[in-house]
């Protein structure tokens, strides 16, 4: 004999389908709550440009720090930097310790590594940490000529192939070249005006090429700061500026974002800073999604 239902018992039923169907349309929106973002490791080496070395006032790191701050909040990164003042592609390999130590909170100190064993150490213990590696190096090896490139250039190589090696195949790393600081002496006259156009020259067809193909080896993404910095603008493009009057626009933008016009000093200003981590931030950020 089939019981029939009373009230209370169909009421019963509504409600604990009103429960379930609560539970089930609630359900999705708690699965798509945002998480929280791991922060990442931000490993930076080179020369004094990565140290942060400035002309005039701004914050200290330089570009590495304005990069932490750019990426954020997408992107947490927390800054750990091996970069020494003087660092050549040689001394990075090969020197013990860094003499002129940057002290900062973000600074590394390694007086018994040289500077990329020490980057290497921490890489590896840290192993599915690392978010962003960086290299601006090779400007103090220059010295002046296009002649030394060539080496320059096996040992950019050599320092993206083990850094490569110690991060991984995912792990975004990007290499940096320089502002063209030589454009300044066009304001010198004559001379200068031929030294300024064959150092752009020489950023343009040599020393860019050639390091861009050696981080490529290595999938290091390069980033060309000279042609950011307005370097490869033709030099018949006149700005008036307020120090020296009508100048190609490409030694006006030296002038602004380093201190070779005003103090005769190749690192850049706050506003030099600014530009470079933007272009970071950018590559990153395309390396990183």
């Amino acid at each position: 004999m089939k019981k029939r239902m009373t009230l209370p018992d169909w009421a019963a039923i509504v409600v604990a389908s009103i429960f379930v169907s609560g539970v089930i349309l609630a359900s999705p929106s708690f699965a798509s709550a945002p998480k929280k973002t791991i922060p990442m490791f931000y490993v930076s080496l080179g020369d004094s440009y990565a140290v942060g070395a400035e002309v005039g006032p701004g914050p200290i790191g330089g570009y590495a720090t304005k990069v932490v701050t750019d990426v954020a909040p997408k992107h947490r990164l927390i800054l750990r930097s091996f970069a020494c003042s003087g660092a050549t592609t040689t001394s990075l390999m090969n020197d013990i310790g860094c003499p002129g130590f940057f002290h900062a909170p973000f600074s590394v100190i390694y007086p018994m590594k040289t500077q990329l064993a020490a980057a290497i150490s921490f890489i590896d213990e840290h192993h599915g940490r690392i978010g962003l590696i960086t290299i601006t190096i090779g400007g103090n090896d220059l010295g002046g000529t296009a002649d030394n490139v060539p080496p320059i250039a096996a040992n950019i190589a050599i320092i993206s192939a083990q850094l490569r090696a110690a991060a991984g195949r995912l792990v975004p790393i990007i290499g940096l070249t320089y502002p063209d600081a030589d454009l300044a002496d066009w304001l010198s006259g004559p001379s200068g005006i031929t030294t300024a156009e064959e150092s752009v020259m020489a950023f343009q067809q040599v020393i860019n090429p050639d390091w861009k193909a050696a981080y490529a080896s290595s999938n290091v993404t390069f980033v060309d700061i000279t042609a950011a910095s307005g370097a490869y603008t033709p030099l018949t493009q006149l700005v008036n500026y307020s120090t020296y009057g009508e100048i190609p626009y490409a030694v006006a933008q030296i002038c602004i974002l380093t201190g070779m016009c005003s103090v005769n000093n190749l690192h850049p200003t706050n506003a030099g800073y600014t530009l470079i981590a933007k272009q970071i931030a950018r590559a990153y950020l395309k390396l990183a999604s």
